[in-house]
Formats: structure tokens, sequence, C-alpha cells
């Protein structure tokens, strides 16, 4: 069972990376390719958390189904392993011009095109049936 967890970066977050591009800029950078925006080692740990719960309901939900379905009943877990968890920041990928590069009146250009951080969990789930007959 797999279970992503999407985490939306904060409104403003643009403002300060434009301001921080701005300074780098300003200091002599004249490519600027990329930007990886991390997460704190709290939140990491929430979002971690947060897809194993969700693989681990998505697996207990399809026993139940199965268990259901064949007309049986779920004995216990039998066992759990993880697999694929992983939390991905996200990154913001740019093209960045130097003024002397571009018509100077303009200004650099300051889009910036981010993803969202994406978290990711997958559980392997054995559990034990019993006929109810």
């Amino acid at each position: 069972m797999a279970s992503d967890v999407f985490f939306s970066v904060p409104d403003g977050i643009e403002e300060a990376v434009d301001a921080g591009i701005e300074a780098v800029a300003a200091a002599g950078a004249d490519d600027i390719g990329q930007i990886d925006f991390g997460l704190t080692d709290e939140t990491r740990a929430e979002l971690r958390d947060q897809a194993l719960e969700e693989a681990l309901a998505n697996a207990d939900d399809e026993a139940r189904y199965i268990a259901e379905n064949r007309n049986v009943t779920i004995t216990g877990t039998k066992s759990v392993s993880t697999r694929n968890v992983d939390v991905v920041a996200a990154t913001a990928d740019r093209s960045y011009m130097t003024e002397a590069d571009d018509d100077a009146a303009a200004g650099p250009s300051t889009d910036i095109d981010s993803g969202p951080a994406r978290v990711t969990a997958s559980v392997d789930a054995v559990y034990g049936f019993e006929n109810t007959d």
C-alpha cells in the first residue's frame, strides 16, 4: 500500500526567494539555475509519520475488503515492513540573467516555478485470516 502526502510551500515564500536571489545577483552572481527548499527536521518527521499512517490505513482498508469479499475474518497482522519512505523537498528552477545581459531598465527576471514537497511511504502488510464458516 502506498500513500503520498503533499506539502504546500507557505504564501509569501516566492517574495522571500526573490529577495535572496536579488541579493546574490547584486553580490556578483550571473547564473542562478536552481533553488532547493528544505523542511525542518520536525516537519519532515511529521509528514513522514502522516504518510506512514495513511499507508497503514490503506492496507487495513484493503484487508477488510478482502475479508468481506472472501467471507473470512481477519485474525491479526502477521508482519509489516516499510519501503520507499521518502521526503523530497521542493525545487525551484529558474533562468536568471543579470541586468547587464538584459535591458538594464527592465531588470532581471524573477519568475519562480516550484513544485510541492513530496512525501511517500509504502508498507507491505501480511494479515492472518480464518474461515467464518
